[in-house]
C-alpha cells in the first residue's frame, strides 16, 4: 500500500507540471515524454494494486464450511440408483509433499481421474491457505477439484445435531475427523464415493483401474456389500500389523481374533482353502471378489474404500461414532484417524458385508513415522514369543509324536519311553500353555 500512495503522489504532482507547462507553451516533444511518462505511471499502480490483491487473497484463510443440516444429508435430488462417482480426500498435510505428489500423479496417469465425476478436497488444518493450496495441485486436477477447508470447531457445534455425534469420550483428535469425513461424506453430490487418503498411490492401470472401479459400483448398487475395500492385496510398502502376528498362524488367528480374519486374505495364496467359512465370492462382479461379514472385517484402514453416501450418513452417527470402546486391537499402535471414532463392538454386531479384491492402491512411506517404527519392532517381538509359545505348547501336546519324528531308527523302541511325558514333569506349566491361546488338536 506504501508503494501505492508513493505513485499517487508522484501521478499528482506530475499532473500539476504538466497544467503549468501547457500555460507557459512548452515544445511538443516535452509534453509528450510527460505524457508517456504517465501513462508508465498508471499502468505501474495498476499492476501494483492486482499484485498487492492477489497477495492478501492467498493469505486469507477461507470462511468455514457451514449449514450442514439434515435437508442436505437427506437431499432427495441426489440419484441413488446413479453410478456417478466422488472422489473424498481428506488432507492432514499442510501442504503437498513428496508423498502426495506421487498420489496425485499416479491418480491422473493411471485414469482415476477421468474416471470420477466430482473431487472433493477437505483440509484438515483450518490455518492452510485454500489458495496456495490449489496453485500446487496439478492442473487436470485442480480444474475438477472442490478445495475447502474444515474447521473443526464449526463443524464439531453443527455436526450434534445434523449428523448425530454427541458423545465425546472418544479420542478429541479423532472425533473431530470423524466429522470431517462425515461433512465431506454430506457435501458430495453423487450416492457413490471413493474415499482415499493423500498417501494412497494408485499402482494399477488404466484398463484395471476402470474394471474394479465399475465392479465396486456393481457390488454396491445390487447391495451386494455395504463397502468395498481398494487396499492392494499384494503390493503393501510396509508391513501389516496383523500380517506379522498371524501370518502362517491362521488357525491362531481364527479362535483369537475373529475380527481380524478377512485381513489374511492379504497374505494367502489360496483363502478358500482356510476361510471357506467365514469369506465367500461377491456377486455381481466380473473381477475377483470377495465378501464377508463386518464381524470378520473390523473397521480399520477405512481408506482406500468406496461405499454409499445414504449407507454411510446412516450407519456411522451416533450408533457408531463416539463410543469410548477401544477399537484398534491390544498392540497399542496409536492412528489418529476416523476409523479409531468408529465403535467396533456395534460395527461386528452390524448386518453389513465387506466387498475385497486384488485391490488398487498402495499407501507410500509417507504415512508412516518414527513412533509406527517402534511399534512393528513391537510387533515382530510379539510375534516372536507367540511363535515360541505356540512351539511350547505342540510340544505339550504331542510329545511323543515329535520324539519319533527325531528317532533315526525307528524299529528299535524308544529309549525315551520310560522317561515321564512333559505334562507330568511339568503339570503347572503344561496348564498354563495348553489352557492359554489354541491348541493344535483343538480344532473343531
Amino acid at each position: 500500500m506504501l508503494k501505492s500512495s508513493m505513485l499517487m503522489r508522484e501521478s499528482i504532482r506530475y499532473f500539476r507540471l504538466l497544467r503549468y507547462r501547457i500555460k507557459n507553451k512548452v515544445s511538443k516533444s516535452t509534453l509528450l515524454s510527460i505524457i508517456l511518462f504517465l501513462s508508465l505511471s498508471l499502468l505501474v499502480f495498476y499492476i501494483s494494486i492486482s499484485v498487492e490483491n492477489q497477495v492478501t487473497l492467498s493469505r486469507s484463510v477461507p470462511e468455514p464450511i457451514r449449514n450442514l443440516d439434515p435437508s442436505l444429508i437427506l437431499d432427495d435430488t441426489i440419484d441413488r440408483s446413479g453410478a456417478n462417482l466422488t472422489l473424498l480426500l481428506i488432507s492432514k498435510s499442510t501442504k503437498i509433499n513428496d508423498s502426495f505428489k506421487t498420489s496425485l500423479e499416479s491418480w491422473l496417469l493411471n485414469g482415476l481421474v477421468s474416471n470420477v465425476q466430482e473431487i472433493i478436497v477437505l483440509l484438515y488444518h483450518p490455518d492452510v491457505s485454500v489458495s496456495a493450496f490449489q496453485r500446487d495441485l496439478p492442473e487436470r486436477f485442480r480444474n475438477q477439484a472442490r478445495v475447502l477447508v474444515a474447521h473443526q470447531a464449526d463443524i464439531a457445534s453443527k455436526s450434534e445435531e445434523s449428523l448425530g455425534i454427541s458423545d465425546s469420550r472418544a479420542d478429541s483428535e479423532s472425533m473431530e475427523l470423524s466429522r470431517i469425513v462425515l461433512w465431506g461424506v454430506a457435501l458430495a453430490r453423487s450416492e457413490l464415493i471413493l474415499y482415499l487418503d493423500e498417501n494412497d498411490q494408485l499402482v494399477e492401470p488404466i484398463d484395471v483401474v476402470k474394471r474394479h472401479l465399475e465392479d465396486g459400483k456393481r457390488i454396491l448398487l445390487t447391495n451386494t456389500a455395504s463397502a468395498v475395500r481398494y487396499k492392494h492385496r499384494w503390493k503393501r510398502q510396509f508391513p501389516e500389523l496383523t500380517s506379522i502376528l498371524y501370518q502362517n498362524r491362521e488357525q491362531q488367528l481364527i479362535h483369537e481374533r475373529q475380527d481380524s480374519i478377512c485381513e489374511s486374505y492379504a497374505w494367502l495364496q489360496d483363502p478358500m482353502s482356510i476361510l471357506s467359512s467365514y469369506i465367500h465370492s461377491c456377486r455381481n462382479a466380473f473381477s475377483d471378489f470377495f465378501c464377508s461379514e463386518a464381524k470378520y472385517c473390523r473397521w480399520v484402514s477405512s481408506a482406500p474404500t468406496m461405499f454409499r453416501r445414504s449407507w454411510a450418513l446412516s450407519t456411522f452417527t451416533q450408533e457408531f461414532i463416539g463410543s469410548s470402546s477401544k477399537t484398534l486391537n491390544s498392540t497399542g499402535f496409536a492412528v489418529k484417524d476416523f476409523d479409531r471414532a468408529v465403535n467396533s463392538e456395534l460395527w461386528s454386531q452390524s448386518s453389513d458385508e465387506i466387498a475385497f479384491g486384488e485391490g488398487l492402491f498402495m499407501s507410500s512411506l509417507g504415512s508412516i513415522d518414527s513412533s509406527d517404527t517402534l511399534g512393528l519392532f513391537e510387533m515382530g517381538w510379539m510375534r516372536y514369543l507367540a511363535d515360541l509359545n505356540d512351539w511350547k505348547r505342540e510340544l505339550f501336546v504331542d510329545e511323543r509324536g515329535l520324539k519319533e519324528s527325531f528317532e533315526d531308527e525307528p524299529e528299535r523302541p524308544l529309549h525315551i519311553l520310560t522317561v515321564p511325558s512333559l505334562k507330568d514333569r511339568f503339570p503347572v506349566s503344561a496348564a498354563e500353555l495348553i489352557g492359554s491361546g489354541t491348541s493344535y488338536e483343538s480344532e473343531d
